[in-house]
């Protein structure tokens, strides 16, 4: 792992994230400040850049929040049909017992 991973880990971004998802500009742009101290070989980024960060953080989440929406829809529905679908065996094999004397 290379000093810029292991500066900052997932949990470090999370707060970016946190911070920029819940309206806090200023702690936000801090944070992204903190970072370019602790990246010496980086530049700090003005404010517009920071602006734009914080922006693209937040779509990010949006985006992500959707995705997944979807997705726990898309198997609530796949989970539906699969238990239609049982249901369905279920009575296709209790009317078509070949087990059952009626049968023949």
């Amino acid at each position: 792992m290379d000093d810029q991973q292991s500066i900052y880990t997932s949990a470090d971004w999370a707060e970016f994230f946190m911070l920029a998802a819940t309206g806090q500009i200023e702690e936000a742009k801090k944070w992204l400040s903190d970072y370019s101290i602790a990246h010496p070989e980086l530049d700090d980024a003005d404010d517009e850049e920071q602006n734009y960060a914080i922006r693209e953080a937040v779509s990010f989440l949006t985006k992500f929040a959707e995705n997944w929406k979807d997705s726990i829809l898309k198997q609530e529905v796949r989970q539906r049909r699969l238990t239609q679908l049982q249901k369905a065996i279920k009575r296709t094999e209790i009317e078509w017992n070949p087990n059952d004397p009626q049968f023949w």
